[in-house]
């Protein structure tokens, strides 16, 4: 019994150390737990401060972005580079609320335009900001913001003069802006069918507005220079879509057997030459449409001697002018007549070949207009006394109803019969100056396949002219004596040009002569189009494709500059776009084109078509404010007409909404920059008329605009993100990273 006690009692004596040991292990634990709490506090604290430097960085950086928005908004004096990364600020500071500078950190601001390369999309103005301190950068924030091209306007003047103010009757569809004041019409009014915005207080005048308002006490859009627009020429010469104009004064006259032939309108007075731009589409590769790279452009310079009239199409029409002169005009007889439709082709035949019977009997071929033998035989009547076309036969021509009676500007391949030569064995020769004939004539032993009217097709390189006489279709003029003078010539593209039309498109004649807009055969095109000098140049015809054309001088539009097809068309939006920059103005031609002149008869004819068309955002940069009549005409800014006060009317008036005119309307779809508004009608029976409608591809939405059309340097949010510090540090890389932004990788210089 003894043993068994001291047994129990010894393994009791042995459990007793256990509680030692788990208060030790219950205690180490807590004071584990306690350390830990204190480390996650401290953590915790760490993190937070962390973050919430992390948040000043990053609050810092936006502030520092919205003073870049701010500051390429609204400092005039800044204006970012087409293609360069720009520092709008280095090592700034940000102040806090009380107007302290926080300390120790400091912000840098960029800008560059991203997005766009080949100009025809309205780029991105790419904002940038950098928040860093003595460890580096450690945030850097980025906004995209809309940009705004010129081009978005249907209508925007920088200023009116005193007594100016729109002409009555005036209808824009399309967004409006005065930079000053905003002068609308008297009655009738001005009717807007879209946001007019005014920087002044008001719009005076009458208006009518068609779901729209008026926006007074905007912001002014800052007016664009020539020295703003310094990257066009280069754009262009890289293309090689630059040339001068010519534009030569001489005092001698062009003679033909001593008959003045330089079209000059008064004797006696100094002939000006001139260069004129045709804009001109081809079907190259023959698939019955113009595809978007089959856009050109011609260019034609007259010849020392001769004078711009012939470009203009400008014979004489003042009502004191003897019907003698008239009939017996140089322009007239050479480049207006009459445009037939024979075998389904349009053939024109000038005034001074009518006297020939190969002519007499091939216009009676004409569906349209018909012309009846006894017609035709009245349209071929002479004097014997000066072998001039008389009064009757002139009016019979020029009588034949409105498209059929037409002039063409000097070159115009439907001039062949009075600016292509052949001689004695009908063969094409620019060369002989003793005897030679007009294409066609019999007595050059001309066959009858070879007896037709000038097309659209028959290019003549190098236009020539002489007084025709009799009814050979022979020059006069002996051995020796100058019968034949030249015109001028189709200036050869002087780069290289892929284009190789077919015969059935084009002769092979002409392709030497196609200007190519489009990279398909001009690889180094980027669109722009420059003329060097500061002459006149002359404008007309039809675009396919995108371009903008910058001339130093003024551009005279001689007849209708539209589109391949109407672009209001929904199956046509943006197939097109056309820029008009001038440092001068843009202005109608008041010549035979676009408004009535007087046939011998005395009566007013159009020789054109009534109504001027224009699809185009036209701008015009002049900052001449003088108001006299020669300013008018040669240095003010403004996109208008030669001569608001033509009031020179058909038999029938022509209206234009419902307003007196003596052309018309003025059908302006796209937009119109003026640095000073001129009227276009001068009151009832006067000038023309506007009608302006904003074309389709100016929206917005589109992104669309001329080829490097000017911008305005206003901007809308697009996006805002973030940039990661590793690849944006270093101005270097801050460069790098937005010429990634730029389309094909453009470098940044």
């Amino acid at each position: 019994m003894t043993v068994g006690r001291t047994q129990l009692r010894g393994r009791g004596h042995d459990r007793r150390g256990s509680a030692l040991i788990l208060v030790l292990v219950m205690t180490l634990s807590l004071a584990g737990l306690a350390v830990s709490a204190v480390l996650l506090t401290s953590s915790s604290s760490l993190v937070q401060r962390y973050y919430d430097k992390d948040k000043d960085f990053r609050f810092l950086a936006q502030a520092a972005l919205a003073t870049v928005k701010a500051t390429v908004q609204r400092d005039t004096t800044i204006s970012v580079p087409g293609d360069t990364a720009y520092r709008v600020f280095t090592a700034s500071s940000i102040n806090d609320a009380s107007g302290t500078a926080i300390p120790n950190i400091r912000v840098n601001g960029y800008a560059a335009y991203t997005g766009d390369t080949a100009g025809t999309y309205i780029p991105f103005l790419t904002v940038m900001a950098q928040a860093y301190d003595t460890m580096g950068t450690r945030s850097v924030q980025r906004l995209d913001l809309w940009s705004e091209s010129f081009s978005r306007y249907a209508f925007l003047v920088d200023t009116f003069l005193p007594s100016g103010a729109l002409g009555a009757g005036l209808h824009i569809r399309g967004r409006v802006h005065g930079n000053r004041n905003w002068n609308s019409a008297s009655a009738p009014g001005t009717y807007y069918y879209d946001t007019v915005s005014v920087v002044g207080s008001a719009v005076s005048g009458t208006s009518t507005y068609t779901g729209t308002v008026a926006v007074t006490s905007a912001k002014r859009i800052q007016w664009p220079t020539s020295s703003s627009l310094s990257a066009l020429p280069t754009l262009a010469t890289a293309g090689s879509l630059s040339f001068a104009q010519v534009g030569t004064y001489t005092a001698s006259e062009s003679q033909s057997n001593g008959v003045n032939v330089s079209g000059e309108n008064v004797s006696g007075t100094s002939a000006r030459s001139g260069t004129r731009l045709r804009f001109r589409p081809v079907d190259v590769n023959n698939n019955g449409v113009y595809d978007a790279s089959e856009g050109f452009f011609e260019v034609f310079d007259l010849a020392t001697g001769m004078d711009t009239a012939n470009l203009r199409v400008d014979p004489v029409a003042a009502a004191t002018v003897p019907a003698v002169i008239l009939r017996t005009n140089s322009v007239l007889l050479n480049q207006c007549g009459l445009l037939t439709t024979i075998g389904g082709r349009r053939e024109f035949f000038p005034i001074g070949r009518f006297r020939e019977s190969w002519v007499k009997t091939r216009v009676q071929l004409s569906t349209a207009p018909v012309v009846t033998a006894t017609a035709a035989d009245s349209m071929g009547r002479y004097n014997t006394t000066d072998s001039m076309p008389n009064n009757l036969a002139v009016s019979k021509i020029l009588g034949m109803g409105i498209g059929y009676a037409r002039c063409f500007p000097a070159g115009s391949p439907y001039l062949m019969l009075t600016e292509r030569y052949v001689n004695a064995s009908c063969a094409i020769d620019s060369t002989v100056l003793n005897t030679p004939y007009g294409w066609g004539a019999t007595a050059a032993g001309c066959a009858a396949a070879l007896q037709y009217g000038g097309q659209d097709t028959t290019f003549t390189a190098n236009a020539r002219r002489c007084y025709l006489w009799g009814t050979a279709g022979l020059c006069a003029g002996t051995a020796g004596v100058n019968g034949q003078v030249r015109v001028g010539s189709w200036r050869a593209f002087g780069g290289t040009n892929t284009a190789s039309p077919p015969p059935a498109v084009l002769q092979a004649r002409e392709t030497p002569y196609l200007w190519p807009i489009s990279t398909t055969y001009n690889a180094a095109s980027r669109g722009v189009i420059y003329a060097t000098d500061t002459l006149p140049l002359y404008v007309s015809d039809t675009l396919r494709g995108y371009a903008t054309l910058y001339s130093r001088g003024r551009i005279v539009l001689v007849s209708d500059v539209v589109y391949d097809q109407d672009p209001v068309a929904s199956a046509a939006l943006c197939r097109n776009f056309l820029g008009l920059i001038t440092d001068a103005h843009i202005k109608v031609a008041n010549n035979a084109l676009n408004f009535p002149r007087r046939d011998p008869g005395a009566t007013y004819r159009f020789l054109g078509t009534p109504n001027f068309n224009l699809h185009a955002a036209a701008m015009a940069l002049s900052t001449t404010t003088s108001t006299s009549s020669a300013a008018n005409i040669r240095a003010h800014g403004t996109v208008a007409i030669e001569d608001s006060s033509t009031t020179a009317v058909m038999p029938t008036a022509i209206s234009c909404n419902g307003t007196s005119t003596s052309g018309g309307c003025w059908n302006h779809t796209g937009g119109a920059t003026m640095k000073v508004y001129h009227q276009t009608s001068a009151g009832a029976g006067t000038g023309l008329v506007r009608n302006m409608t904003r074309d389709p591809c100016q929206a917005r939405q589109t992104n669309r605009r001329p080829p490097f059309f000017p911008l305005t340097g206003r901007y809308v949010d697009y996006k805002a993100s973030e940039v990661d510090p590793r690849e944006s540090d270093t101005w270097a890389e801050i460069k790098t990273y937005l010429a990634r932004l730029r389309g094909n990788n453009r470098k940044v210089p």
